[in-house]
């Protein structure tokens, strides 16, 4: 701590400094330094609120759906027409594969817009699956 207050002082607080304010050099620099000190003590504390050891136990995997997730996840990529009927076929497969052939026309806005809604599909039958 008293290396971070060094070098606040010497990066913020002395170039900050100015006479003819009336302040004595002292009672600018102690201001200063106390309410570094109270900065980096709360950054600290922060800090040792979020450990990774806590953030492990918060997000351990839940992995309760994973096999019907996968399971959703290749039934979509073995029947991209099954799941994305009504989409432009072009953009349907600029989205699945960008290098594919004869998807060169699609556009930026309309590759947007179809992603878009195949994220909704997906996310609809995903509800609808664990419902």
């Amino acid at each position: 701590m008293a290396q971070q207050l060094r070098a606040h002082v010497a990066t913020k607080v002395i170039p900050a400094f100015d006479e003819s304010r009336g302040a004595k050099w002292s009672t600018f620099a102690a201001c200063c330094i106390r309410r570094a000190s109270i900065d980096i003590l709360r950054a600290r504390q922060r800090a040792a609120r979020y450990t990774t050891d806590r953030l492990g136990d918060l997000l351990a995997p839940d992995d309760t759906h994973d096999e019907r997730i996968e399971r959703l996840a290749d039934e979509v990529r073995q029947n991209p027409e099954q799941f994305f009927n009504g989409l432009d076929p072009a953009a349907v497969l600029a989205v699945l594969d960008p290098g594919a052939a004869g998807t060169e026309n699609v556009s930026p806005s309309m590759l947007h817009c179809t992603r878009c809604r195949m994220r909704r599909r997906v996310r609809n039958l995903a509800v609808q699956l664990f419902a």
